[in-house]
C-alpha cells in the first residue's frame, strides 16, 4: 500500500517572531534562485530508511513570499516491510549539490536537517526471531525470541541483539531493558541498558498484544579477547531498579553464549 501525505508550505522572506504552536521553517533567505526537491522518509528505530520519496521538485522561480504550497504525496510501502514503529523524516535539498536546507523550530530556534514526525505503527506479519522464547516478566512482557549473529567478534567490535518483545497487557511503568555480557565468572563486562527502540518507542506507547522488536548495540572490550561470553538480558524500573522476574524466580534470561577473538 502507500502512506498518503498531505504537506502545507508557506513562503516567507523574512523570519516571522515565534508563536505558541508547532512552528517550523526552512531557512533560505531571501527567496532563493536555486531549485529545491522535497525529501520524505521512513525510519525505523535504527534510524535505517525503510521507505522514500524523494520525486517532488520545488522550483523556486515560481515562489512569491505568502504563498501557501500544497503537497500531497503517496509513499509506496515495500511490500513484506516488517510490522512496527516507524518515523517520518521530511526535509527539502538543494538539486545539484544535495545540500539540505537547515530547518528552524520558530519557537525554540532550534536547528535541525529533517523535521521528525512519528510514530506511525505499520500493520502487518509479527517479526519472527530465528530464536523462540516463552518467558514472561510478572504478566507483564512477554519475550517470544531473540536473535544474535555469532561471526568472530573481535575487541572493540559492535554486538547487536535483537529482543522480540510482546505486551500481555497494557503497560504503564516506562520500564528499561538490559542486555549483559557477562565472562566465565559471572562478572559483568559490557552492557546496554535503555528504554525500548532507544527511547523512541517506550514500552507505555504500546498497544496491547503488540509485539516489536528492540536491538541492542554492545561494544565489546579488550580485555574480554579469548573469552567465552554469556548474553543474558531483561527489564527493569528505572525508578526503583528493581527487575521484573520470571515465573522461577530468575530475574534475568540466558541467550547464549560467544567468543571473543
Amino acid at each position: 500500500g502507500d502512506l498518503a501525505l498531505t504537506l502545507y508550505w508557506k513562503i516567507s522572506d523574512s523570519t516571522p517572531p515565534p508563536s505558541t504552536k508547532e512552528d517550523y521553517r526552512f531557512v533560505s533567505h531571501p527567496i532563493p534562485e536555486r531549485d529545491f526537491r522535497l525529501f520524505t522518509h521512513l525510519i525505523d528505530a535504527n534510524f535505517g530508511k525503510a521507505a522514500d520519496d524523494d520525486a517532488l521538485e520545488l522550483p523556486a522561480a515560481y515562489w512569491k513570499p505568502g504563498d501557501l504550497i500544497i503537497t500531497k504525496r503517496a509513499m509506496p510501502i515495500p511490500s513484506g516491510m516488517a510490522a512496527g514503529p516507524y518515523w517520518l523524516s521530511i526535509g527539502m535539498y538543494e538539486m545539484g549539490s544535495l545540500k539540505r536546507l537547515p530547518l528552524t523550530d520558530g519557537r525554540s530556534g532550534l536547528s535541525a536537517e529533517e523535521l521528525r514526525v512519528g510514530p506511525i505503527k505499520v500493520v502487518g506479519q509479527a517479526p519472527s526471531p530465528s530464536h523462540s522464547l516463552d518467558a514472561t516478566f510478572e504478566g507483564v512482557l512477554g519475550l517470544t525470541g531473540f536473535e544474535f549473529a555469532r561471526p568472530l567478534l573481535g575487541a572493540g567490535d559492535t554486538l547487536r541483539v535483537s529482543l522480540y518483545w510482546r505486551t500481555m497487557k497494557k503497560v504503564t511503568v516506562d520500564y528499561k531493558v538490559f542486555v549483559h555480557v557477562l565472562d566465565g565468572d559471572g562478572k559483568l563486562i559490557a552492557q546496554h541498558d535503555g528504554e525500548a527502540l532507544n527511547g523512541l518507542y517506550p514500552f507505555p506507547q504500546w498497544e496491547q498484544s503488540e509485539e516489536i522488536r528492540d536491538d541492542h548495540n554492545i561494544r565489546l572490550p579488550a580485555e574480554a579477547v579469548g573469552q567465552k561470553l554469556r548474553i543474558v538480558a531483561g527489564i527493569y524500573d528505572p525508578a526503583t531498579i528493581q527487575r521484573l522476574r520470571l515465573p522461577d524466580g530468575r530475574d534475568s534470561i540466558d541467550l547464549g553464549e560467544f567468543s571473543l577473538r
